[in-house]
């Protein structure tokens, strides 16, 4: 029992034998907790030269401040109580299958140091069945690469991706294309309808760029010649720089080393069209206020802020 309890005990009694018996200790115990305090504070708390006894204007002072304090104590006691009884967390992450080796490196060491009791299993998928692991509950939370249309799920922006269409480097229509210094920060412009009938290397349409490719044909009315389905967007890219069609493929992907067998393709964006997209950290609408999802996307705002484009 703390002094601030006798104190309480005295200005709720106004009387040193009751508040004594109230507390089951001897009158004159009391009588000696309450003059050592008195004396440790430099002022009177009681008038006890009256009775019943009577709070002096620095008691009332004294009593209303430590219980503000007293409260304050007791909340932080509930608070680290509640965390150390608190369960290890546990998480499963949809990712992307090509977005995770640009992320997961850096996410998954960064959440062992700052999310120490959190669990992380990941899921790779296409962003097209994101959607639905989530909504069934496969998967927590996923990092997509395409707008969600389910009403049912929560999304926020936690970085923008640019996208580069990649042309083999000795393609037809870049004959008149000054290609020097081209890299993916300086792509060359292409005008659209020289996409017209050419080969395109693309996956299904449950995959993220498949989906931009497609809406670069229907914005632009081009039509496109023979299809290369492959849904490793790496692979399309190494393939676009074997010459074997074009691909869609984002700036990240667009660094990656590969064995120079052959030269590295052309870079190209579209006049007066932004080639990028939103990368999505989306969970079910219900448990977008649950706190660890709500870290996991703040962590991956900030790591994504590092990545180059």
């Amino acid at each position: 029992m703390n002094s601030f309890e006798y104190i309480l005990a005295i200005a709720e009694e106004r009387h040193l034998t009751h508040a004594a018996e109230k507390l089951f200790i001897t009158q004159p115990a009391l009588t000696l907790r309450l003059n050592r305090l008195e004396k440790e504070l430099g002022i009177k708390l009681f008038d006890r030269s009256k009775t019943p006894i009577e709070i002096t204007r620095e008691g009332e002072v004294y009593i209303a401040e430590m219980q503000k304090i007293e409260a304050q104590r007791e909340r932080l006691l509930r608070t680290l109580h509640s965390m150390s009884q608190e369960q290890p967390e546990h998480i499963t992450l949809g990712i992307g299958l090509n977005r995770g080796k640009s992320i997961l490196p850096m996410l998954l060491p960064y959440l062992k140091k700052h999310e120490p009791s959190l669990t992380v299993q990941i899921c790779e998928a296409a962003d097209g069945d994101m959607e639905q692991l989530i909504k069934k509950g496969t998967v927590d939370a996923g990092i997509l690469g395409s707008a969600v249309m389910s009403s049912e799920l929560f999304a926020e922006t936690i970085t923008r991706e640019k996208l580069l269409l990649a042309v083999p480097a000795q393609h037809p229509i870049l004959a008149e294309l000054d290609t020097t210094g081209n890299t993916p920060q300086n792509p060359c412009v292409l005008q659209p309808e020289r996409l017209n009938g050419q080969t395109f290397i693309m996956g299904n349409d449950s995959f993220g760029l498949t989906r931009y490719i497609n809406q670069l044909f229907s914005l632009y009315h081009i039509k496109p010649g023979y299809i290369l389905n492959i849904s490793n967007s790496e692979t399309a890219y190494l393939l676009a720089a074997a010459g074997e069609g074009i691909t869609l493929t984002l700036a990240e992907i667009a660094v990656v080393p590969f064995q120079q067998t052959f030269p590295s393709p052309v870079f190209c964006v579209l006049p007066n069209f932004v080639l990028e997209r939103n990368v999505l950290f989306a969970c079910r609408s219900a448990r977008k206020a649950e706190p660890v999802l709500q870290r996991v996307g703040e962590h991956l705002k900030k790591l994504y802020s590092r990545v180059p484009d």
